[in-house]
């Protein structure tokens, strides 16, 4: 489903299950609901990827997977929900990793007399 998503957290999905062999399989009826996330057949069965918004309005019961969602959301990861057939599937979970040059680039704002929030 991601693969066929334009979204840059997508890719990063992608990506991680290229490099560890996961098998692809191909998404028909994609659809992208944008700032909620993406719904497609795979199989015969409808995965929806996205977030809780997403999820409450496809009629998903997210309750199964909610604590682990929170536990991710406290520790500053970006937690993307499954579901599959309408019942909640699982969490993915993204973390934005400091450029090497972050460090460099907000000292030297510091040293211009700029606040960094």
């Amino acid at each position: 489903v991601e693969r066929e998503s334009e979204h840059p957290l997508a890719g990063a999905v992608v990506n991680y299950a290229v490099a560890r062999g996961v098998p692809s399989l191909d998404a028909g009826s994609f659809r992208n609901v944008p700032g909620h996330g993406t719904g497609a057949t795979v199989d015969g069965r409808r995965v929806l990827v996205g977030n809780r918004k997403l999820m409450i309005a496809e009629g998903v019961d997210i309750a199964p997977i909610a604590e682990q969602r929170e536990t991710l959301a406290s520790t500053g990861r970006t937690a993307v929900l499954m579901a599959v057939d309408g019942s909640a599937a699982g969490v993915i979970a993204l973390a934005d990793a400091a450029r090497e040059t972050a460090a460099p680039a907000v000292a030297a704002l510091h040293e211009a007399g700029i606040e960094v929030v």
